[in-house]
């Protein structure tokens, strides 16, 4: 309650009360989440005024004079993104119905983003996988998780079965983040082709010719001594599996097999009599093979019938099934003796007298027993 007493100059007085209704001043009041905060990131405000009257509005300026119209707003609890670092005052003025009002101001700390590195591309071979790496931050989260050896170290493995792209999310020390991506590419493998199988005889050889590459090493299976080239001349006596790695302009490897079978010659065998008498005959023949060539006479069959007049040596020649050919020889010896009578002929004899008839051998005559009729 309020008194006015007034007095006048002659000493009089008079005076009069009134009764006076003070209103409580409304308490602004707020708070900011996250704070601090990143860069790129979204700030909610949420208004934690009080006032005996009800708060008839709310008028935000968010510091960040360079967002434009969004640095003004007049909701109750607010949000705003804040591109930029720093420190910024934000001020809420609240006017409440009996048409007091408060003010307050609270700083809001921005903090920068880290800069996430990592390399724009990598390159591999198909099944094989590439060392990728980022830096920048703390932590690292690649995505998507997948073909990837561990995706939240920022150092890591890859091996995805085509060109991939892979984003990166790198965190620092205050959990701010930021992102790149790199892409992988994926090179085919060169279409690395040994030849075909081959075949070829004991003590023959045979040039062993690889394509789809540009650089090529030979080795046997197992492995001996390497060669780096194409063709590879090869003589293998027993049959042995090569294999050629192939590698193209992008250093891709591609692997390839060849068996070179070796045929081991025929052993032919000539079974029959090798002494034969003048005049008599003998059979001879070959055998451990499919086709024959004998040799005086031209005959094809496995066995021929010969009656030689002196010592003959007849060669055949054996071809297998693979086409191997082999010779074996044998010698036929020929033995005998030939007799002649040295008298005139015809021999006259007179009757009651003898006569002698003379003769003469040749070849041997040891154990000869001599016959007349």
């Amino acid at each position: 309650i309020a008194s006015l007493t007034v007095t006048s100059q002659t000493g009089c007085t008079g005076s009069d009360t009134q009764l006076v209704s003070v209103t409580p001043v409304p308490v602004a009041s707020f708070n900011a989440s996250p704070n601090p905060a990143c860069r790129w990131d979204v700030v909610h405000f949420t208004d934690n005024s009080s006032s005996s009257s009800a708060i008839i509005s709310h008028h935000w300026n968010f510091g960040d004079p360079i967002s434009g119209a969004a640095n003004i707003s007049t909701a109750t609890n607010p949000s705003h993104q804040y591109n930029t670092s720093g420190n910024f005052n934000v001020q809420l003025i609240i006017l409440a119905a009996n048409g007091c009002s408060d003010t307050v101001t609270n700083v809001i700390i921005i903090r920068s983003n880290p800069v996430a590195v990592v390399a724009p591309t990598f390159s591999t071979c198909l099944h094989d996988s590439v060392l990728i790496s980022a830096g920048g931050g703390l932590s690292c989260q690649w995505i998507p998780n997948l073909y990837i050896g561990n995706a939240n170290n920022c150092t890591t493995h890859v091996s995805p079965p085509g060109n991939f792209t892979y984003n990166v999310i790198v965190t620092d020390i205050n959990g701010c983040k930021d992102t790149a991506s790199t892409n992988i590419i994926v090179h085919p493998l060169p279409p690395v082709n040994a030849g075909n199988n081959v075949s070829i005889c004991n003590g023959g050889n045979v040039s062993l010719n690889a394509t789809g590459a540009n650089l090529y090493s030979w080795n046997t299976i197992p492995p001996g001594t390497p060669f780096n080239g194409n063709p590879f001349n090869v003589s293998p006596t027993t049959t042995t599996s090569y294999v050629v790695q192939g590698t193209d302009n992008n250093s891709c490897s591609a692997f390839d097999t060849v068996v070179v079978t070796v045929h081991q010659n025929p052993t032919p065998t000539i079974s029959g009599t090798d002494t034969v008498c003048i005049g008599k005959n003998t059979t001879l023949c070959a055998s451990n093979a499919l086709f024959f060539s004998w040799n005086p006479g031209g005959a094809t069959s496995q066995c021929i019938t010969v009656s030689p007049t002196a010592n003959t040596t007849y060669t055949v020649t054996v071809t297998d099934a693979n086409n191997q050919t082999t010779l074996a020889t044998v010698t036929v010896a020929s033995k005998g003796i030939n007799i002649s009578i040295t008298n005139s002929n015809p021999l006259t004899i007179n009757c009651g007298s003898a006569a002698t008839v003379s003769t003469v051998v040749t070849g041997s005559t040891t154990g000869k027993n001599y016959t007349w009729s």
